[in-house]
């Protein structure tokens, strides 16, 4: 857990410091995008809203509509259940274990692919737009 403090603090002190040097989004034209910008939903969030929204309906819905709090509540009890089991949870464990080193693999796969996919990106809009793109 300390690692994971540490390491977040480092890197949110990187992006501020870099952030403060190159200050990103100066000179952008927005004079195009006035009509572009999406409604947020912003209102107030009382305490019992937060409180229901804590406890997940069940696991695939929390993922499916992206809820980061859901899905982290989700396996902290899991995670408590499997090891207040012990020996006996040690095949859900296993499991577990295994699918995470599935996505784990998934997700080196992406990486390496991911620069491929990029550079296919810019060749279509090079090949499209022509190079003068690349300059702008």
């Amino acid at each position: 857990m300390a690692w994971f403090i540490t390491a977040s603090f480092v890197s949110l002190g990187i992006g501020l410091v870099m952030a403060s040097f190159l200050h990103p989004g100066i000179g952008f034209d927005t004079t195009g995008l006035d009509g572009a910008r999406p409604e947020l939903a912003t209102g107030s969030l009382t305490f019992r809203e937060f409180i229901t929204r804590v406890a997940p309906t069940s696991i695939i819905d929390a993922m499916a509509r992206n809820e980061v709090l859901q899905i982290v509540v989700f396996s902290i009890f899991l995670g408590a259940a499997l090891q207040a089991l012990g020996p006996q949870a040690q095949k859900v464990t296993d499991l577990l274990e295994q699918g995470a080193f599935v996505m784990l693999k998934i997700t080196g796969y992406v990486m390496v692919l991911a620069p491929v996919a990029v550079f296919a990106a810019i060749a279509k809009v090079v090949a499209i737009k022509g190079l003068g793109v690349l300059t702008d």
